[in-house]
């Protein structure tokens, strides 16, 4: 029985106890009963009725109100703000909830306010950046682990490298491997010429230096020991953009002299050459006495150029021509452009008048000289038959070896399965806004004199730029087609396949130096990071920087400025730094700033250099030296204030937001997204004590954001709190 029908049974039995008690009353009032009996249930049916229907209507009421949201936030038009929900955005969002801690006060530390829960929520021992490295690493190495049959000679080349790589660092084969590399070398070093230190026969009438040098080209050697041919892409001789350079090499020899002796008796034993043993030491020590009187001849860092006929005739005994000719593909290779493209320079090694390398080749015997240029070799195929499985048994190596070997075939596996190149056309169009920004800044200085602004506005206006790759890459089959004269054999070792690898990557180099293009093929491309190139005036970006969760075509734009855009704009701010300011439009090195102006800027650049000394970072235990990070701490200041510029030029009310900051200012979330990218581990330990080449995460937040007027008029903060000063350092 229900509430209803309980509730009428009752009224029920009242109506009959009534008719009970006025049984005795008169005729005339039974009519009266009986419409009292007909009314009273029926009114309490009624209120019954009522009340149920009132109950009903206060539980939705209050069911309504406790699952709707908390907070709803409407503009001034009371609609409520359109949010982002791509996956990207809803990740951006939780990020920023769960690195920010809002116990701080944004006015006294921002770096607290913004990360100071970092490291509750990730593994990461660095910046977000770093996590992308990782993270695009593990996406190549799960790609070649997989080794899926493809028809691409960039794949192929890239999954059979990391095959043999992980077979030659696997414990149970690193004997084994390690003896086939010897053999290898061995036979190296056989088509090089004869090599003293194994030839007990050896005839020093039958020494030919230009043989030898060649043949180390054809292998893929760039440094000789003699000399070492280098591209620069400078302007040091004259305006070319690309120079292959002869100039003396850098590299003494790196392996210690005894353990060079252990390696080479290991190397003639593994190729049954043991009778001459003995005098192995001996031939080390010479060749190191050599390398230590090449070296002490001083290297000038700004020598007058010189030509590569100028070269030849100063050093008449290697032939330079011949020996370059060697890096070229026989079929590919444009020697007649690369050779309007080779320069060297007036270094003392060259063209001193008593010791030069004419006079030390003339004095040094030929078993001397042999044996030098063969440990060279040595030293480079040392770090292949070298047996320490300790060091290189990380899963991780083989990946590293393969994305440093072929980094364009690395970069095509990321780009064609992981990243979105819609990212690419948004990051230029940002980096050109970014640019009318700096024009701006520069147009508006107080103190630039009128021939220093138009030629800071000129090297703006003229900055090349590199989003990604650039356009000859874009082309399916592009790549493969440049992969078709790298010859890889499954019968190949692993020492083997970096022979032929190196080998081609020279060949390439040497193609990138006869033409026109602007993506150097041997440089990595696989990390998330943005270069500002002051010799080229080239603004470099690489892939992986313009990849989730650093960036995404999809994001509202103020994200994207506050995020890749002020990076960006502090590549940019390089071009202005106390390096990059003494480079003009094309990348010469070349003074146009007037005295007042050189002088106006180092007083302010000093500024910077100060604040930063005196910048208290408890995670730091060294000395905070401002002048060893300066051109770092001016372009984070630069590209602060044109990110800033860019971003107020957004038209905001077409903006959507971001979920949980629905109603948060837009200026505000823009200082916030962008302190994102220095959010790191505090790191109190003594490793992490060696001298900065950047200033600390800490001051890249709280210095530069303490400089900007702006970020203190956005977050209200009162005169004299730490991040609104009363006195600012400030470039333009």
């Amino acid at each position: 029985m229900n509430e209803r029908d309980t509730e009428n049974s009752r009224l029920l039995s009242s109506t009959q106890n009534l008719e009970v008690e006025e049984d005795g009353e008169e005729e005339g009032d039974d009519n009266e009963k009986v419409s009292k009996c007909c009314i009273y249930p029926l009114i309490s049916i009624i209120i019954c009725l009522v009340i149920i229907a009132i109950c009903m209507g206060a539980v939705i009421v209050f069911w309504r109100m406790d699952s709707a949201p908390q907070a709803i936030c409407k503009t001034d038009h009371n609609k409520t703000r359109d949010v982002c929900k791509t996956a990207e955005c809803i990740t951006l969002s939780s990020t920023l909830l769960n690195w920010q801690n809002t116990n701080i006060d944004p006015c006294e530390d921002f770096y607290e306010y913004s990360c100071g829960r970092y490291q509750e929520h990730t593994l990461n021992d660095g910046i977000r950046a770093n996590e992308k490295d990782t993270i695009v690493m593990k996406l190549i190495r799960q790609f070649v682990l997989k080794n899926q049959s493809t028809t691409s000679n960039s794949e192929n080349a890239l999954m059979l490298l990391y095959e043999k790589c992980s077979l030659r660092y696997r414990m149970e084969n690193r004997h084994q491997e390690t003896e086939v590399i010897q053999r290898e070398v061995f036979e190296n070093i056989r088509k090089i010429g004869s090599w003293p230190i194994a030839d007990k026969n050896w005839n020093s009438s039958h020494f030919n230096l230009n043989n030898m040098l060649s043949n180390m080209a054809s292998i893929h050697m760039l440094p000789f020991g003699l000399f070492e041919t280098r591209v620069i892409e400078l302007y040091p001789m004259n305006t070319t953009a690309k120079q292959l350079v002869i100039r003396p090499t850098k590299l003494k020899f790196s392996i210690p002299q005894e353990e060079l002796v252990r390696a080479i008796r290991d190397l003639l034993s593994v190729n049954g050459i043991t009778s001459i043993m003995k005098k192995v030491k001996e031939d080390v020590a010479e060749s190191f006495a050599l390398d230590k009187e090449i070296g002490n001849i001083h290297i000038d860092p700004q020598p007058k150029p010189a030509t590569l006929s100028e070269l030849q005739k100063a050093v008449p005994d290697i032939d330079f021509e011949r020996i370059i000719k060697s890096y070229l593909n026989p079929k590919t290779g444009n020697w007649s452009s690369l050779r309007t493209k080779i320069f060297s320079a007036r270094f003392e090694l060259f063209f001193g008048k008593n010791n030069n390398l004419s006079s030390i080749i003339a004095r040094t015997k030929p078993r001397i000289l042999a044996n030098y240029l063969f440990l060279k070799y040595i030293e480079y195929a040392y770090f292949f038959f070298f047996d320490n499985t300790k060091v290189f048994s990380d899963d991780d190596f083989c990946t590293e070896v393969v994305t440093t070997s072929l980094p364009r075939a690395s970069l095509r596996v990321f780009v064609r399965n992981h990243f979105k190149k819609e990212n690419m056309a948004v990051a230029s169009e940002i980096v050109e806004v970014v640019k009318t920004a700096y024009v701006e800044i520069i147009n508006n200085s107080t103190w630039l004199h009128n021939s220093t602004r138009e030629s800071a506005i000129e090297k703006v206006v003229k900055m090349k730029k590199v989003i990604g790759y650039t356009e000859e890459y874009e082309r399916t089959g592009a790549l493969d087609e440049m992969f078709e004269t790298l010859q890889l054999s499954r019968s190949d070792s692993f020492f083997v396949l970096m022979t032929k690898v190196n080998r081609f990557k020279i060949e390439q180099l040497m193609d990138f130096v006869s033409s026109d293009s602007l993506l150097n093929p041997i440089e990595p491309l696989v990390m998330a990071n943005a270069f500002y190139f002051p010799t080229k005036n080239l603004l470099n970006v690489l892939v992986p920087f313009l990849d989730k969760p650093l960036f995404d075509f999809k994001y509202p734009r103020y994200v994207a400025m506050a995020g890749v855009g002020r990076v960006l704009a502090h590549e940019i701010g390089h071009a202005f730094d106390i390096n990059g300011r003494q480079t003009d439009e094309i990348g010469r090195t070349r003074d146009w700033w007037t005295r007042e102006d050189t002088e106006e800027y180092d007083r302010r650049s000093e500024c910077f250099a100060e604040q930063f000394t005196n910048f208290k970072d408890p995670s730091f235990k060294g000395k905070q030296n401002g002048t060893e990070v300066l051109a770092e701490i001016i372009a984070d200041a630069l590209g602060m204030e044109a990110s800033w510029i860019a971003f107020k030029k957004i038209n905001l009310t077409e903006e959507q937001g971001l979920i949980q900051f629905e109603d948060h200012d837009f200026g505000k979330l823009y200082f916030q997204v962008a302190a994102l990218d220095f959010c790191a581990p505090s790191r109190i330990e003594e490793r992490y004590s060696d001298q900065l080449s950047h200033p600390t995460n800490k001051f890249r937040i709280n210095g530069a954001f303490s400089n900007s007027r702006a970020f203190a008029d956005t977050y209200k903060c009162p005169v004299g709190s730490k991040m609104n000063p009363v006195q600012r350092c400030d470039m333009f």
